[in-house]
């Protein structure tokens, strides 16, 4: 199964459950940590603990990369670039807008909104996952992110 996570993540809602900080403390993300330009760097796809998917992100364009965008104001884009370096209208999603509640990452467009766990952040490298049960397996999805 090779799909393209992040637009997916963007586009279908997917439940999850943050884990605690077993020392006490907050380590919650802020906004200023997640600001800018984020290129894919790769995918990951676990069930039931075993790695079904691991993969480096295969951008079509030579030239541009795919990334996602956040900004100041609550908005951000996906953008994807096919293999003639243009703009992909349909995966890519402009000027929706997002939310930060600790490690909860809400964000969606046209009235639907959608959950991931910021797993890691620093100031090169964002880890996302998000969690599903499906016929009684446990589905485990990450993306790594490198900061433009």
């Amino acid at each position: 199964m090779k799909t393209k996570f992040l637009p997916l993540f963007f586009l279908v809602t997917m439940m999850f459950s943050c884990s605690s900080d077993d020392g006490g403390e907050n380590n919650s993300t802020t906004q200023e940590q997640l600001i800018g330009k984020w290129m894919q760097l790769s995918e990951k796809e676990t069930a039931n603990g075993t790695v079904v998917y691991d993969e480096n992100w295969e951008h079509l364009c030579n030239s541009k990369k795919d990334y996602v965008e956040f900004y100041e104001n609550g908005e951000f884009d996906w953008i994807q670039y096919e293999s003639s370096c243009e703009i992909d209208a349909e995966s890519s999603n402009q000027e929706a807008t997002y939310s930060l509640s600790g490690n909860t990452l809400t964000f969606g467009g046209d009235g639907e909104l959608n959950t991931v766990e910021i797993e890691s952040i620093s100031a090169t490298t964002l880890v996302v996952k998000t969690e599903e049960t499906y016929q009684g397996v446990n589905y485990v999805y990450s993306t790594t992110l490198k900061k433009m």
